[in-house]
């Protein structure tokens, strides 16, 4: 079940991205965003309206890499000023990525060691069986939920 809902999740996030070589070559300072929307067609992951003009996010996929975070830079006139990917932004979403894979690992581990515990106690001649919200707990003589 996590295996498909992975999966599924990263479907999504794959199809709603760019590919960093398919647009990165096309974009140049000095366009117009009309322009720039010609070859980046998906929608900015965020916008930001400043004093002198826009700012759009966009997470640009590189294989074996992930999603990167860019900026575009509009001036008011509608025309690229300057564009930069965030490596500090980038490395965070590593970094909590990384997290949130090693707490699924864990709780994966506890998960296995839960089911060879109750083996262990189906093995021993313990019957009684009840369903808990976690699972199914045993234990001789009485109800435990684990």
């Amino acid at each position: 079940m996590k295996a498909l809902l992975i999966t599924l999740l990263s479907a999504i996030l794959l199809t709603s991205c760019a590919s960093q070589s398919d647009v990165l070559p096309k974009i140049k300072q000095g366009m117009t965003y009309k322009e720039f929307r010609k070859v980046l067609t998906s929608e900015p992951a965020n916008s930001e309206m400043l004093q002198y003009g826009m700012i759009y996010k966009y997470n640009l996929h590189k294989p074996f890499v992930g999603n990167q975070p860019f900026y575009f830079a509009f001036n008011n006139e509608g025309e690229l000023v300057s564009y930069y990917m965030d490596k500090n932004e980038y490395n965070n979403s590593q970094a909590r990525g990384l997290a949130i894979a090693g707490q699924m690992q864990q709780q994966n581990i506890s998960d296995k060691q839960l089911k060879l515990e109750r083996a262990k106690l189906l093995q021993q001649g313990n019957n009684k069986q009840v369903v808990c919200k976690r699972g199914i707990g045993f234990q001789k003589g009485s109800i435990v939920c684990q």
